[in-house]
């Protein structure tokens, strides 16, 4: 309850009953309640029973735990003396055990007091205690103390080990950039300049690259000018990276046609930085023709494509110019019209078929719908072997489906057999011949191509959609009786044998615990993290466990049981996955000959009450709101994506905060409540219940809305009736249209475990 972020449940839980009276499980108990108080950032109540715990069993483990919580509210009160020597005491009774992170504050502490060199020798215990995997972080905050001691040279020393470490094209810009300085700064500018070379010529798009082409600048060195154009283009300092381009080009005669392209797109922002979409100059301009600025951009791309026929950028410029035409102009039959012209004159298989694919996207949100599958057709019958072939007879016969041309549809997907062999492809051509057919009222030719939708993939999305539409079934419709109360520890005890046998492993084997194995640093520091609150570290930690261990099907099985209890429901997942490709399960996952128990365990149902109440509250369905957390996080409190999304539910922060204050949840709303299961379940419910009544309970538009956005799907609905397999078509967004299927076929699998 706690880790879920049930807080009333978890201090009722810490406050009944304990299973021993012991000093041991009195702390626990107290620690527990404590640390309940500190996640609800109830300082005062979670100061005085941590105290009160020291003072009453001072011998205990969680007595010494407790300083380091002391720490986090003393930091959290801003009380740095104190939160200094509470980490100080916790290090001292919790030594060796994770030290990474505790003198990685006592450190920040010390210097931020001034106490320099005292901090540098905190960050290299550490350094030195952090796995090699997880200490680049540390090594920067060793050189920067070596700098503060005025040793440049051990600084420069660590940088380069990060430089040639890390994954990071920014952070070797960063490396490259502090290199730079400290060589500056002991006179060696020579070697200096060439590290602020390589971040200006290697990593134009890392602010640090701007920081190193200014240093070359102010000591008059020569630069590239194509170089610092792309780097003045990145920071958005657009009339700098113009003048750039423009000296390079008429330098130069290599790459010129990277600099056209880059000057198109450094024009064209320009002018959205003067007039923006909805200004009334854009409006204005695009009356007679577009901006200036536009004009030039697709004059600058014109020229790159007639003086550079071979250039690598060439259809960039073209997607440029036609995306300038439609987005920018405000003028979509004009990018159409430049795409088909193109197609004509090109002929191209390697250009063509992108170009009649984006013409055909644009004709079908112009609601130009036989145009549009026309234009999908042709990329078959023109270029059969491109990769577009399938998604144009695909795209091209649903269109003329819905346009109740069948014969035409019916040529379409026909054509898929013979030239297809994935089954994906097979199976959504006769899923499309049965929906043809059904609409023919050639009912038992519609069954048949049902079926044989159904044989190429039982368990894929039109497999199931085919499986949905012979019995008369709607899409996300539940099973008449499902269970989803599983007893995992009763199933374990057969699986256990099974993996013994399956993987050679002696009876007398013992499948929970492992000395090597329980006492790896990484474990140790996993279950301490664990105990501490800190969650998303113990995550983090028994991930790198599992991925040392993925090669070894005896530790991953005991890992599972400790991810089971810990409540680390990502990483189980991940593990049954392991044990099923180990054992040559991982496509058979419903074999009458392997374990149930790893099934229960990949597709879990995880917070169960609280995805009954959830349920409950929002009706919604417990077996569709298994099946988003699934597809969004995998189960993982910490699963965060690229585009700020967080948590089990993958909420951005904006649509989180506005639930949370529209409906008073949170009284104050921070994006790092994203992390906590109960309240991201809760605002994601909510959020899902909502999407539903906008688009009056249709599943698949409220799916894509909760991916894509509200605005998005209204935009598809507009183009379409209320058949799903339609609509599902006519999302532009490859992404929504994965994610919809990937929730169908993580539905079917959830009804197909635990239906009765």
């Amino acid at each position: 309850a706690l880790a879920f972020g049930d807080y009333r449940e978890a201090y009722k839980l810490y406050s009944g009953t304990l299973p021993q009276e012991t000093n041991e499980f009195r702390a626990a108990a107290l620690f527990g309640q404590a640390l309940t108080f500190y996640k609800q950032e109830d300082y005062f109540q979670s100061n005085r029973m941590l105290n009160d715990l020291i003072n009453k069993y001072p011998a205990t483990l969680p007595a010494a735990r407790a300083h380091y919580i002391l720490g986090e509210v003393a930091l959290a009160e801003d009380h740095k003396d104190e939160a200094l020597a509470e980490f100080q005491a916790y290090s001292t009774a919790r030594a060796g055990v994770i030290d990474n992170v505790v003198f990685e504050k006592i450190g920040d502490l010390l210097l931020e007091d001034g106490q320099a060199e005292a901090a540098f020798e905190a960050y290299k215990t550490a350094y030195l205690a952090a796995p090699p995997t997880d200490n680049l972080s540390l090594a920067q905050k060793v050189a920067e103390g070596y700098v503060n001691l005025g040793e440049s040279q051990a600084a420069i020393d660590i940088y380069k080990e990060i430089y040639f470490r890390t994954t990071s094209d920014y952070t070797k810009a960063q490396m490259d950039l502090l290199i730079g300085r400290l060589l500056t700064s002991i006179g060696q500018t020579e070697e200096a300049n060439t590290y602020y070379q390589d971040a200006v010529n290697n990593f134009p798009y890392a602010y640090d690259s701007y920081s190193a082409l200014l240093a070359l600048l102010d000591a008059n060195q020569e630069v590239n000018e194509l170089q610092r154009g792309l780097i003045n283009y990145y920071i958005g300092q657009y009339p700098l990276a113009i003048e750039a381009f423009d000296r390079y080009i008429a330098n130069n005669n290599v790459d010129v046609d990277k600099a056209l392209y880059y000057k198109g797109l450094a024009t064209r922002a320009q002018g959205l930085v003067l007039a923006g979409f909805e200004s009334n100059e854009r409006t204005q301009a695009n009356f007679s023709g577009g901006t200036p600025e536009d004009k030039a951009a697709i004059e600058l791309w014109s020229g790159l494509i007639s003086t550079y026929p071979a250039s690598t950028y060439r259809m960039d410029a073209i997607q440029a110019i036609i995306e300038t035409q439609n987005r920018y102009l405000g003028q979509i039959q004009l990018a159409i019209d430049t795409a088909l012209n193109l197609v004509a004159e090109l002929h191209s298989a390697a250009e063509a078929p992108d170009l009649l694919d984006t013409a055909a996207s644009y004709q079908l949100f112009d609601n130009q719908k036989q145009a549009a599958a026309e234009s999908w057709t042709r990329i078959a019958l023109e270029f059969p072997t491109s990769e577009k072939a399938f998604n144009g007879l695909f795209f091209g016969g649903s269109v003329y489906f819905e346009l109740g041309q069948y014969d035409k549809a019916a040529e379409n997907f026909n054509r898929i057999i013979p030239m297809s062999a994935e089954p994906f492809e097979l199976s959504a051509a006769y899923f499309w011949l049965g929906k043809i057919s059904q609409a023919q009222g050639k009912d038992d030719e519609a069954r048949l191509n049902w079926q044989a939708a159904m044989n190429q993939a039982t368990y894929g999305y039109y497999g199931i959609r085919a499986a949905e539409l012979l019995e008369n079934r709607t899409p996300f419709q539940e099973p008449a009786r499902y269970n989803l109360a599983v007893n995992l520890p009763d199933l374990r005890i057969p699986a256990g044998e099974w993996l013994k046998t399956a993987f050679n492993l002696p009876m007398s084997t013992n499948l929970d615990y492992s000395s090597e194995l329980f006492n790896h640093p990484g474990f140790i520091r996993a279950m301490e993290f664990d105990r501490l609150g800190l969650y998303d570290k113990a995550s983090t930690e028994f991930s790198a466990l599992l991925t040392e261990n993925q090669d070894d099907a005896l530790d991953v099985f005991r890992l599972i049981k400790v991810f089971l209890d810990k409540g680390y429901y990502r990483s189980a997942l991940e593990a049954s996955k392991i044990i099923a490709k180990l054992s040559g399960y991982a496509d058979t996952p419903f074999s009458a000959a392997y374990p149930p128990y790893f099934t229960y365990i990949e597709y879990g149902a995880y917070y169960l009450p609280w995805i009954q109440a959830a349920s409950e509250k929002y009706n919604l369905s417990e077996l569709l709101l298994l099946s988003v957390i699934y597809q969004e996080s995998h189960f993982g409190a910490q699963a965060a994506s690229g585009a700020g999304a967080r948590g089990i539910m993958q909420l951005m922060p904006a649509t989180a905060e506005q639930i949370a204050t529209e409906t008073g949840f949170l009284s104050t709303f921070e994006a790092s409540d994203l992390d906590v299961p109960y309240y991201n379940l809760e605002l994601g419910s909510n959020y899902l219940a909502r999407m539903l009544y906008v688009f009056e309970g249709d599943d698949y538009q409220a799916l894509a809305a909760y991916n894509a956005g509200p605005g998005n799907v209204m935009s598809w609905v507009a183009l379409t009736g209320d058949d799903p397999d339609v609509f599902l078509n006519t999302i532009r967004y490859q992404e929504t249209r994965v994610y919809i299927r990937n929730i169908v076929e993580i539905f079917n699998r959830y009804s197909l475990i635990y239906g009765q």
